[in-house]
């Protein structure tokens, strides 16, 4: 019962399904499939709406993915004529440069993280990086930064997660003075500041901000870890330094919208989307805000929420446009196994949504078999 008024309170505030200037609704786009693809996982939209993602066949194996409205669906290769290597696009920044990692070639033959191009394809190796797996990069920046994090027994022979950054004129700066106490991270912006989860004392997790340039880390929860155990991530954050995360409160994750002016406030108002899990995963220069949450009947997928501060929560299912032939066919869910990956939805400046999902008829079971993006139909006038 306490859980049930946890989430109303927290949720139900308000009661809205329109915006300031009318309801906004979004126009689905199916970035299509390639030859031999189960399943396609976006991981990465720009500022122009080019997308990145990775397939998976039945065989597990898995290549990397550009999207744009110019080019259509491509295929990006690694290094080499005709190269078959397994490869996996992470993200994607204004200028079009992709990171990610291929499984073979560069200085050792055995792959490692990868920069292409949109337009020019392969450019270069990240050289001096230790973690090359897709899950241990997570993104880069419109300044050619790659943020990554490693979990190799770097510091004191043990194992310990910690951030580092890549650029091709600082090289590799690591910040393994973070990994005596686990830092994870999820996001940075334009100023350098990187979210995540600081692991400390006994059993508790705090969202944490890291500042770059000055090495300064601090924690955005500040209750105090000697009274009680608790949880809280900070998952993304904008250039304006505006944080959005959740708190684990009585098994439910409780989303939040941090400021330097206002500290932790959760996010409130509109509908409820019906859940125990909210996991916001993206906030863009507008405050817009963007996650996933987990469907109460079908316990074992998600779904996804749009929030801003003037109509609280959607689900997003409910702002497809009903004039648009596609909206009947689309289906918004991500398979809570491994294809459930922790960085979509995504949402860039200008309003647009990367989601995952399927068509009506697919097996949704065997995970998503469609990259969508969400094209905002109304204008997002003043915001």
């Amino acid at each position: 019962m306490r859980l049930i008024q946890l989430l109303v309170a927290v949720l139900c505030v308000t009661a809205s399904s329109a915006f300031a200037g009318g309801p906004l609704t979004y126009r689905a786009v199916d970035v299509g499939l390639l030859a031999g693809a189960g399943v396609m996982i976006p991981t990465g939209v720009n500022d122009s709406g080019v997308v990145v993602g990775n397939t998976e066949s039945t065989l597990g194996a898995g290549y990397a993915f550009m999207w744009s409205r110019e080019y259509g669906l491509v295929r990006l290769r690694g290094p080499g004529p005709g190269n078959t290597s397994p490869t996996a696009a992470l993200d994607i920044n204004a200028s079009g440069q992709i990171v990610g990692a291929v499984s073979s070639g560069g200085p050792s033959g055995n792959g490692g993280a990868i920069v292409w191009h949109s337009q020019r394809g392969f450019t270069y190796f990240l050289e001096g990086t230790w973690a090359t797996s897709i899950l241990r990069l997570t993104q880069i920046t419109n300044a050619g930064e790659v943020l990554g994090q490693s979990y190799d027994d770097f510091v004191g022979g043990s194992s310990v997660t910690f951030p580092w950054l890549w650029s091709p004129k600082r090289g590799l700066q690591d910040y393994s003075e973070l990994g005596r106490d686990n830092y994870r991270a999820y996001q940075m912006n334009e100023r350098r500041q990187i979210v995540g989860s600081y692991f400390h004392g006994v059993c508790n997790t705090s969202a944490a901000l890291f500042d770059a340039p000055t090495r300064r880390l601090r924690l955005i929860d500040r209750r105090d870890p000697d009274l009680y155990c608790f949880a809280s991530i900070a998952m993304a954050i904008n250039d304006h330094g505006q944080v959005v995360g959740f708190n684990v409160v009585d098994d439910a994750q409780v989303p939040y919208i941090w400021t330097e002016a206002e500290g932790i406030r959760p996010l409130l108002g509109g509908t409820d989307p019906r859940v125990e899990i909210v996991t916001p995963s993206d906030i863009n220069n507008a405050g817009q805000v963007v996650g996933r949450f987990q469907e109460s009947i079908l316990r074992w997928r998600t779904s996804f929420f749009y929030w801003d501060q003037a109509g609280g929560f959607h689900d997003l299912k409910d702002l497809l446009d009903p004039a648009d032939p596609m909206t009947q066919q689309v289906v918004l869910h991500a398979y809570q196994g491994r294809t459930n990956q922790e960085f979509i939805p995504k949402i860039n400046n200008r309003g647009e949504i990367l989601v995952a999902g399927s068509l009506q008829g697919d097996n949704i079971r065997d995970g998503p078999s469609r990259t969508f993006l969400l094209v905002p139909v109304v204008p997002l006038t003043g915001r």
